[in-house]
């Protein structure tokens, strides 16, 4: 076929088979029409089909694997009937200029999406929604009045501009008309509801809150003359500061500790604290009266007095050290809580008695005279005492001393009789006594709180050296603090939570018996003596003997390991020298640093290896068992590792030979 570098069609069709170009196909004039009977395809290895109207390009198809097609201009879609878009990926997704704006969700549970403010705008009309709208931001309304027909619900808050009103009723609104101002107008009446309960109901004739509190963080005012606040007033919420029990009582406080006004009464059940002065010109009836420390010399400082300062007056005052007594400040009573608990600054006159648990005591030289002077039972008066201080006995209570030596102690030997005890003497700074004391509590140490012994219950003593008790009970000795002993020290049993044998030269602890510890036992010697050994139990890896702590290894307990050159373990197999030879032992749980490595002793194996008394060896296989057969494969090695104990239980004695036998076939 010729090569034609046109094609010029005039009159009819031009029928062509195949038609391949290198350049462009231009129609100069009217319309250029492709009609064909089947499918058009159109494929451009370039991945754009471009459309133009003269030389702007309006659409441009990208055909590569996102397939996206790009519009110059306004872009206007105009069907006359049903427009379908069908998105298997169950998102349509509408951008501006890269931004994602609408993203409609076509799944199942179909949805809208919006990425900043969404505007409704009905130019004529309303817009109804048949179901909830959501937002997680705000939703706003230009209009001015807004309907809502059923319950609505906000999750935040709702923003009121001016006034909500009741649909239907002109005057029934609550109104936000100025800053800080909230006005509720009624037709009927406006209820405010919570949990199902009204709480206040507005009428045109006023406001009544029928059941709990009104709280106000500012003031509540009325512009009425009357005020009528039922039966108390709460501030803060926590108690009642002002109420009317029914009884024409004012009441200040709440229901235990209150005020009482009651006519021209006050009566309180609280403190009354003033920092002026508190009078009547009747009688102040107080169960308590406190009055504060002066710290004064006088009662000018502060104090109670009867009568004016100034005048005769007495007194009663708290100088910050004792309390104060006295008339015209002077000839005062004083009277401490230590030492001298109660010092007179004059003379001291009763005619009724003076009773002492202690002793009384005068440190004047002055005379002075009494009626009857009564001493543990017995009776003296001023001559009888007389008479027994000049010998000349008398008629006291006691008519006859015996045995009176000096030092001695005298005892009552009948009602009327002393008698100088030999064996009981005080010479003013020791007492002695020459047979048994019997005490019921302790013996303490003067000036040392810390030293005693005492008599706590029946059957023990406690000694306290320096705050350590040492307590003997029932023959035994229990000691907070150290026993120790310079010379030879025997006993039956000791529990301590440690125990330490100090001594010098040949000092020895001989034991007739065992010695059991939970922990460890160590010596900075040598250990001479035996060692005993017992078959171990059927649990796996039960062991005595010499164990080691090394190799931080995950192990099984109960198997034989071998250590390696790196410082770890691994499962001996006597298939080779290299897993075999040098250091072998049995694992006694889950790891080698923590469970320990079994190298000599009794030990239960997982495994029977054999029966009582068999010799045993390291087993092939990379088992890390012991068997009674002895390796025979080539290259095998022929290790004896211990003696069988045990029936069926694994219970061996576990000692590898340090030699081995390498099998040649």
């Amino acid at each position: 076929m010729p090569s034609w570098k046109k094609v010029i069609t005039s009159g009819s069709d031009a029928i062509l088979n195949d038609l391949t170009l290198s350049g462009d196909i231009a129609n100069t004039s009217g319309n250029f029409v492709l009609d064909v009977d089947g499918d058009i395809e159109l494929n451009a290895d370039g991945s754009q089909i471009t459309m133009k109207d003269g030389a702007s390009s309006r659409f441009t198809f990208n055909l590569d694997s996102t397939p996206e097609l790009d519009v110059a201009g306004a872009f206007t879609i105009d069907c006359s009937s049903d427009m379908s878009i069908d998105v298997a990926g169950g998102n349509l997704v509408l951008a501006n200029n890269g931004t994602t704006r609408f993203d409609f969700g076509v799944d199942d549970t179909p949805e809208i999406s919006t990425v900043g403010d969404l505007l409704i705008d009905p130019s004529t009309g309303n817009t109804s929604f048949d179901s909830h709208i959501t937002a997680s931001g705000n939703i706003s309304s230009s209009g001015t009045a807004n309907t809502f027909g059923g319950t609505s619900t906000f999750g935040g808050n709702l923003f009121i501009p001016a006034v909500i009103k009741h649909v239907g009723a002109t005057n029934n609104s609550i109104g936000f008309t100025d800053t800080n101002t909230i006005t509720l107008a009624t037709e009927d009446r406006l209820d405010f509801t919570a949990g199902g309960t009204i709480i206040c109901r507005i009428t045109s004739t006023g406001a009544n809150f029928s059941s709990g509190a009104i709280t106000a963080s500012g003031g509540i005012s009325s512009s009425g003359a009357a005020f009528d606040i039922g039966e108390r007033i709460r501030i803060g919420g926590k108690q009642t500061l002002l109420y009317v029990d029914g009884t024409n009582e004012i009441r200040l406080g709440n229901l235990t500790q209150n005020t009482v006004i009651r006519g021209a009464t006050l009566s309180t059940t609280a403190n009354i604290t003033a920092s002026g002065n508190i009078s009547s010109s009747n009688q102040i009836i107080s169960k308590h009266l406190i009055l504060p420390t002066t710290d004064a010399s006088s009662i000018t400082g502060g104090g109670l007095s009867f009568g004016t300062p100034g005048n005769d007056h007495g007194h009663i005052y708290d100088d910050g050290d004792a309390l104060q007594i006295g008339y015209n400040d002077s000839e005062r009573i004083t009277v401490h809580d230590t030492g001298t608990n109660v010092f007179i600054n004059g003379d001291l006159k009763t005619t009724s008695h003076i009773t002492a648990s202690g002793n009384i005591s005068g440190s004047g030289t002055g005379t002075g005279s009494f009626g009857l002077l009564q001493v543990d039972g017995g009776d003296f008066t001023s001559a009888s005492l007389a008479s027994a201080i000049a010998g000349g006995g008398g008629g006291g209570a006691v008519s006859a001393v015996a045995n009176g030596v000096d030092n001695r102690v005298a005892t009552f030997s009948s009602a009327d009789a002393l008698n100088g005890e030999s064996g009981l003497t005080f010479d003013g700074n020791d007492l002695s006594v020459n047979r048994d004391i019997n005490l019921a509590r302790t013996i303490n140490h003067t000036g040392d709180g810390n030293t005693s012994i005492g008599f706590t219950d029946n059957d023990i003593i406690d000694i306290t050296t320096g705050g350590q008790v040492t307590t003997f009970n029932n023959g035994h000795i229990t000691a907070s603090g150290n026993i120790s002993a310079s010379g030879n020290a025997q006993v039956n049993q000791i529990t301590a939570s440690s125990f330490q044998f100090v001594g010098s030269g040949n000092a020895e602890l001989e034991v007739q018996g065992h010695i059991t510890a939970s922990g460890n036992i160590s010596a900075s010697g040598n250990f001479i003596g035996s060692t005993r050994f017992d078959i171990t139990g059927t649990t796996d890896a039960q062991h005595q003997g010499d164990v080691v702590f090394l190799g931080n290894t995950t192990t099984n307990n109960g198997k034989i390991y071998h250590y390696k050159s790196n410082g770890s373990w691994e499962v001996a197999d006597a298939d080779a020298a290299s897993t075999s030879d040098g250091l072998l032992a049995v694992a006694l749980g889950s790891n080698s640093t923590t469970n320990g490595m079994l190298l000599r002793g009794m030990v239960t194996l997982d495994h029977d290896p054999g029966t009582t008394g068999d010799v045993l060896f390291l087993q092939t296989g990379s088992s890390g068992h012991a068997t009674s057969i002895a390796p025979s494969g080539n290259n095998d090695i022929a290790r004896v590792v211990g003696y069988y104990l045990g029936i069926d239980d694994g219970q061996i004695w576990f000692n590898p030979d340090n030699t081995f036998v390498e099998i040649s076939v």
